[in-house]
């Protein structure tokens, strides 16, 4: 029961719901994510659930290098939120298989949940109104949207509750093997993320193949060009779409710290390893906002269910 609990509350994370505690920019009428202090309070609630969990089962054996914990811990001073996910990690690290596997069933239906209202965002150029759980408020009067031109036709982006689409698309990458879905976020980064690159086959490039087609670079410059002048003129005041450039140029031990945690994770699943430092390669939101950050952990989750699955299948063969 509690397991499922747990489970629920990580799903919450799925909800961009937050609270600003400070906004530099209010006067103006502005609101920057990155310069702001916000409160996540599902993340609390979550922080709260999983530190419950592991004081209930401090006899249960987690198997965790204190190496690892160093390295949540050193990127938990360059943003908190990482000290978060060091304790949901914990927590993840005392169930049992069949309590995670039952968390992830409970995640990849709110996902599913959360890629429908992504669907109707990206039909209707509107939001469902359901702001309260962290939906973005969607219209075409609204500047600053993350959109695509589809030959002539300016589309909205599938948000879901996600603060962008390209972590919606991180997620899908991270939590299913549906591949095609990942289209409706028009996010390159999170499509070349989702194909299995260890096992590659031709026709996993299809996704990818369909989304430049529709997200034609000749015609949506913008998302390539500012990605190329990132890597041209490096700058601590932008945020860059690498997160091994924008931790190396911050600070060598926080990229050092990434890398470890990307280390154990690719021993204990490869594919899930890839998947993760893919997405850390083309985007900044693993390590810059808490949505993002919450992926680290669950990456540990589903590669720990495929390793089961691995062993169950030799254990089958032989």
């Amino acid at each position: 029961m509690l397991a499922k609990i747990f489970g629920l509350s990580l799903s919450f994370l799925l909800l961009n719901k937050y609270i600003i505690i400070q906004n530099p920019l209010f006067n103006m009428g502005f609101f920057d994510y990155y310069q702001s202090k916000t409160i996540y309070p599902f993340f609390i609630f979550s922080i709260t659930i999983g530190t419950y969990l592991i004081l209930r089962r401090k006899n249960a054996k987690a198997q965790i290098n204190k190496l690892l914990i160093l390295a949540f811990i050193y990127l938990g001073l360059l943003n908190y939120y990482f000290l978060g996910a060091l304790v949901i990690f914990y927590a993840i690290e005392k169930l049992e298989i069949k309590e995670k596997q039952e968390i992830l069933n409970i995640l990849i239906k709110t996902l599913i949940i959360c890629i429908g209202i992504g669907i109707y965002q990206l039909l209707t150029f509107k939001s469902l109104g359901l702001q309260v759980i962290g939906e973005p408020n969607i219209s075409k009067t609204i500047l600053g949207l993350s959109t695509v031109n589809v030959y002539g036709h300016e589309i909205i982006r599938a948000y879901g509750t996600m603060a962008h689409p390209n972590i919606l698309a991180g997620y899908i990458a991270l939590l299913t093997s549906f591949r095609i879905i990942n289209i409706v976020t028009f996010s390159v980064s999170g499509v070349i993320a989702h194909i299995d690159w260890l096992k590659f086959k031709f026709k996993s490039l299809l996704p990818l193949i369909l989304v430049i087609l529709i997200k034609n670079p000749f015609i949506n410059q913008s998302s390539y060009v500012e990605r190329i002048q990132e890597l041209q003129s490096f700058s601590l005041s932008k945020q860059i779409h690498n997160i091994y450039i924008s931790l190396g140029i911050e600070d060598e031990f926080g990229l050092l710290s990434f890398v470890i945690i990307l280390v154990y994770l690719y021993k204990r699943d490869k594919s899930t390893a890839l998947t993760l430092g893919l997405l850390g390669m083309f985007d900044h939101y693993l390590i810059s906002h808490p949505q993002g950050i919450m992926l680290v952990p669950l990456a540990f989750l589903v590669a720990s269910i495929r390793k089961q699955k691995m062993l169950d299948g030799h254990l089958k063969s032989s």
